[in-house]
C-alpha cells in the first residue's frame, strides 16, 4: 500500500482532490447546509478571499482517506489582536481510523507555523488524539462579536504547540467559527 501526502492553497488543488476532500466531509458530518463540496468550489474560485486556505490530504493507493484545512486568522484575547493558524475539517475515512493518516494530514498542518503565526487555535471533540501530537488544552470562553453566528461548538478548545505562550480571557474570533 502507497500513501501519498499532498498539501496546497484550495484554489490550486485539482478539482480531484477537492471533491474527494468534499466527499469525505460529507460521509463524516452530513450537512443541514447540503454537500460540502459546492462550498468548496465556491471557495477555490474565490482565490482572493480563500487564498490563505490550505487543504491537506493523504491518500492511500489513490483514494482520499484523510483531509485536513488549515488557514490563518485573526483573533483577539486579553485585548490584543493576534494572528493564529486555524485548524478545521479534521477527519479520516471510517474504515481507514487508527493507521496514522489523521496524524499526517494533521502535522502537514502545523507545519504552517511561521514566527508571524506561531500558534495554532481549533476546537475538537478528541483532545487526547492532539495531545499526543504536542497539543494542549485551554480553558477559555469562545466568542464571535461579529455577528450572531456560533463561535465554537465543540467542547475542547485547544493550542499548538503546547508550550505556546496564550493568555488568559475570552478569545474572540471576529467572526464565524471553525
Amino acid at each position: 500500500m502507497s500513501v501519498q501526502c499532498w498539501n496546497g492553497s484550495i484554489a490550486k488543488l485539482s478539482a480531484e482532490r477537492r471533491q474527494a476532500a468534499g466527499r469525505l466531509w460529507d460521509a463524516t458530518w452530513p450537512s443541514p447546509q447540503g454537500p460540502a463540496l459546492p462550498r468548496v468550489q465556491t471557495r477555490a474560485e474565490q482565490p482572493d478571499q480563500w487564498a490563505a486556505m490550505w487543504l491537506h490530504g493523504a491518500e492511500q493507493d489513490g483514494q482520499v482517506v484523510a483531509v485536513a484545512r488549515s488557514f490563518q486568522r485573526t483573533v483577539r484575547v486579553a485585548g490584543a489582536e493576534r494572528v493564529v493558524l486555524g485548524l478545521a475539517g479534521v477527519c479520516t475515512d471510517a474504515a481507514q481510523r487508527g493507521r496514522g493518516y489523521g496524524r499526517l494530514v494533521v502535522e502537514a498542518a502545523f507545519a504552517r507555523l511561521t514566527a508571524a503565526c506561531p500558534v495554532c487555535l481549533f476546537q475538537t471533540q478528541v483532545p487526547g488524539f492532539y495531545t499526543g501530537l504536542g497539543a494542549r488544552e485551554i480553558v477559555a470562553e469562545v466568542v464571535n462579536s461579529a455577528s450572531d453566528e456560533r463561535a465554537f461548538w465543540d467542547p475542547h478548545v485547544m493550542i499548538y504547540p503546547a508550550t505556546a505562550s496564550w493568555p488568559a480571557g475570552t478569545i474572540d474570533l471576529l467572526g464565524p467559527g471553525w
